[in-house]
């Protein structure tokens, strides 16, 4: 019992060396890395894809919202432009509202705004300014 004291007393001074810290860290990095990091950005590129083509195929369209997962791509006249579009990563809480109310979808110019009055005025806020 006496060894195994002593030596937990040894490793966790080991343990608090800055080299040994440092390693461990860049273990971490990597490990991350190579299983979140990759990953992420293969999912990142296979959405950005699908964005880009679905904005290809709104173009002869006015006004539209569409919901892809966590995305909400939102299209609306501007008078300046032709159309503006805006793409949005949703929060949980904007998820959850459309998930209970999906028909707020079929109202592109206003839908920033109801979601942010379903969550009590702050989540969507800011949002909403930059829509035209």
């Amino acid at each position: 019992m006496n060894k195994i004291v002593e030596w937990f007393a040894r490793s966790r001074e080991a343990l608090s060396q800055p080299e040994v810290i440092e390693r461990l860290a860049k273990i971490e990095q990597a490990i991350e890395l190579q299983y979140v990091g990759k990953p992420q950005a293969e999912i990142d590129n296979s959405l950005a894809t699908a964005v880009a083509e679905l904005i290809q195929s709104l173009r002869e369209t006015t006004a539209a919202a569409i919901q892809i997962g966590s995305l909400l791509i939102i299209k609306l006249p501007n008078e300046r432009e032709g159309s503006k579009i805006l793409v949005r990563h949703l929060t949980a809480d904007e998820l959850m509202v459309l998930h209970k109310d999906p028909e707020l979808l079929a109202t592109p110019a206003d839908i920033l705004r109801s979601m942010r009055q379903r969550l009590g005025g702050g989540v969507a806020a800011g949002a909403e300014e930059n829509v035209p």
